[in-house]
């Protein structure tokens, strides 16, 4: 696929490791730009970002490429003329937004495509998944203990404050609960190891919404090779088509979280440990193939491509 990236009076507050620069951006940039990336990343995510960074990718005119990509978060900056160049060129816009935010998103396809972590399914159109990154702390630990870990606040949002609620005292839950999201008042470096000895503690993760209606813990479910009990609250899960959530994953609706626990039960009885190291594998590739800088990257190449094939 050929890309433009706008990258004419570039303003340094696009750059940050948290919004859409190394998505985009990075492929295309000069050396002084990357270097101010740089700065800007967190020393666990260097190496998921390093080598990304480390490729370079003809920036085409706007004239000549497929599609023109918004070189910042979403809300960060306006975007009108951006899309005014793309929409004047016959071109489409691809945009990211990696936020909380939850309000609806109606793009016309015919102006682009939106990546977006948050928001809901049924309100939002020209939308897709965006994955969240996190770093790498697998070890080739595969596991068949039919536990369910969460490490986090349960009070930032009604529904999962309640199904934290309802099965915290079962058998099956190994949890461990803050007060707060950021774990504040534990020494971040021990808050951190808790976290990723709980979810590795456990075959299973549970993943349900936050503040925004999106599961960070999905990447970090996969990046460990667990299974993650995925609660879908009418979220934009990335690449639905591609990845196998429903045989992968524990997929339940709202409206039945009493039943988790039974669901594991069930899931579990119906595979062989070797079968279940098998789907701890795949969804650790998943996490490769998908929830990582490069790996998204070229899952976004080819699912433009595709677009682009069915539109010709």
């Amino acid at each position: 696929m050929k890309y433009h990236v706008s990258l004419e009076n570039f303003k340094d507050h696009w750059i940050s490791c948290k919004g859409e620069l190394p998505l985009v951006a990075s492929h295309f940039v000069d050396e002084e730009i990357r270097k101010k990336f740089l700065t800007t990343v967190d020393k666990n995510l260097y190496n998921l970002y390093s080598p990304l960074l480390e490729r370079k990718k003809t920036n085409y005119s706007i004239e000549e490429c497929d599609y023109s990509l918004l070189p910042f978060k979403l809300s960060l900056d306006d975007t009108t003329p951006f899309i005014l160049e793309a929409v004047k060129n016959g071109k489409r816009m691809i945009m990211f937004y990696n936020d909380d935010d939850e309000r609806p998103i109606q793009l016309n396809p015919k102006i682009g495509f939106i990546f977006r972590t948050s928001g809901y399914k049924s309100k939002d159109s020209g939308v897709f998944g965006l994955p969240t990154f996190s770093a790498d702390r697998f070890d080739e630990n595969y596991t068949t203990e039919p536990t369910l870990s969460f490490c986090g606040c349960q009070h930032t949002h009604p529904i999962r404050n309640e199904i934290i609620n309802t099965i915290k005292e079962n058998k099956i839950s190994k949890f461990i609960l803050r007060q707060n999201f950021h774990a504040k008042g534990i020494e971040p470096s021990q808050a951190e190891a808790d976290f990723i000895s709980n979810l590795k503690e456990s075959l299973y993760a549970l993943c349900i919404r936050g503040t925004g209606n999106f599961s960070f813990r999905l990447g970090e479910a996969f990046m460990m090779a667990r299974i993650p009990v995925l609660v879908d609250t009418d979220c934009h899960f990335p690449f639905w088509n591609e990845i196998p959530y429903e045989t992968n994953c524990i997929m339940i609706e709202p409206e039945e979280y009493k039943s988790i626990p039974e669901r594991i039960e069930e899931f579990h009885s119906s595979h062989t440990e070797e079968e279940l190291i098998q789907i701890q594998k795949e969804n650790r590739n998943i996490w490769e193939k998908y929830f990582t800088p490069s790996g998204f990257v070229d899952a976004i190449d080819n699912f433009l491509m595709d677009i682009k094939c069915k539109n010709t």
